[in-house]
């Protein structure tokens, strides 16, 4: 699960509509290009979080040892 977690990270955050933003950004107006950026990066360091917050709790479950 925790290999599942790392995967979908990288399609999300690497491969994703992010990514493709940010490479659409030459066609965006040079007053928008710093608004859209930010917004874009808040977005990523959000979604980056919740995906090392779920690693660490899939990583956490599997050091507990079955009832």
């Amino acid at each position: 699960m925790l290999r599942n977690v790392q995967e979908l990270k990288v399609s999300v955050l690497e491969k994703g509509s992010l990514t493709e933003i940010l490479k659409g950004m030459k066609d965006v107006s040079a007053e928008m290009r710093p608004i859209i950026r930010k917004h874009v990066n808040e977005a990523r360091d959000v979604l980056n979080a919740a995906f090392e917050e779920a690693a660490q709790i899939l990583e956490n479950r599997k050091l507990q040892p079955s009832c």
